[in-house]
């Protein structure tokens, strides 16, 4: 199984954010991170706060890992704020991809692929999504909505990829 990357922006540091109340922000993110904790199929989770924020302390998340037997890793760095502002929130993700890239002990070299879900959004159905998903295949959601919308873009709300072509394409 994969691990999954909860990506985490605690203190806003783009433009177009609706939500910037860091205390709500926070208070969503470890609402959806003790979700994940209660999955089943995730057994790995690492989560990534690119505004600094560290999770280590939070006592409910720490101890619910432990009582469920996941494996978590808490990151955090200051992302680039004038390049987060100038190419938008998804250079601020993949900053954050790259910092687990470059940091996490748990994507180690036998991961073969990860699962990426942006920190403040639940998938409810998430243990029969992962029961379809095939670890070394890419899966990708088009952006489909509106006609006028170019179909070669992807939502990267979540996500699955391999590490390889994450670090060929991205």
């Amino acid at each position: 199984m994969s691990v999954l990357i909860i990506t985490s922006t605690v203190n806003v540091n783009s433009c177009l954010t609706v939500l910037l109340n860091p205390e709500i922000r926070l208070e969503q993110y470890v609402d959806s991170i003790l979700f994940y904790l209660e999955s089943p199929k995730i057994k790995k989770i690492i989560v990534c706060d690119n505004s600094g924020f560290d999770y280590s302390s939070i006592k409910s998340i720490v101890e619910l890992a432990i009582r469920n037997n996941k494996q978590i890793e808490f990151l955090n760095f200051k992302g680039s704020i004038n390049k987060i502002q100038e190419f938008g929130k998804g250079f601020g993700e993949g900053e954050i991809i790259s910092f687990v890239f470059n940091n996490s002990k748990l994507l180690l070299l036998k991961e073969v692929s990860f699962l990426k879900v942006t920190g403040r959004l639940k998938i409810l159905n998430i243990d029969r999504i992962l029961e379809h998903l095939e670890p070394n295949v890419n899966y990708f959601n088009a952006v489909n909505l509106n006609p006028f919308v170019n179909l070669r873009k992807v939502d990267t709300r979540f996500y699955q990829c391999t590490k390889q072509n994450f670090k060929y394409f991205f």
